[in-house]
């Protein structure tokens, strides 16, 4: 009778094992699916996050584009409204010399949108 017990108590020990076996193969498959889950939506929210931040270095980049160009165009403005660049003009084209005319004379005016300063 003790080898029945023994082979009864073999069986029962080797479904126990199965059944040990078989839930942490289970717990593992489920750990691992949870771990893909994690990584590919933090792998999407770490892409968005990087696409967020370049599209703001390029509108800040453009915005500062936008105004260095500005300013030159402001600086055109400028210098082309001087009398000395018509007079330049004349001399470099070889129409005139740099003693025609005066830029201190009735053909000189002034700048637009020039506002001089009440004090230094």
């Amino acid at each position: 009778m003790s080898r029945r017990r023994e082979g009864a108590a073999g069986g029962g020990a080797k479904t126990q094992g199965r059944v040990l076996i078989a839930s942490l193969t289970l717990g593992s498959l489920a750990t691992a699916g949870a771990v893909w889950w994690y990584y590919t939506r933090q792998l999407a929210a770490l892409e968005d996050a990087a696409v967020q931040e370049l599209t703001a270095v390029c509108d800040s980049k453009a915005r500062q584009i936008a105004n260095w160009r500005g300013e030159r165009l402001g600086d055109g403005h400028v210098q082309m409204a001087s009398p000395v660049v018509g007079m330049a003009g004349r001399v470099l084209s070889g129409r005139g010399s740099a003693t025609t005319g005066s830029i201190d004379g009735p053909s000189a005016k002034p700048c637009r949108g020039f506002r001089p300063r009440e004090s230094f």
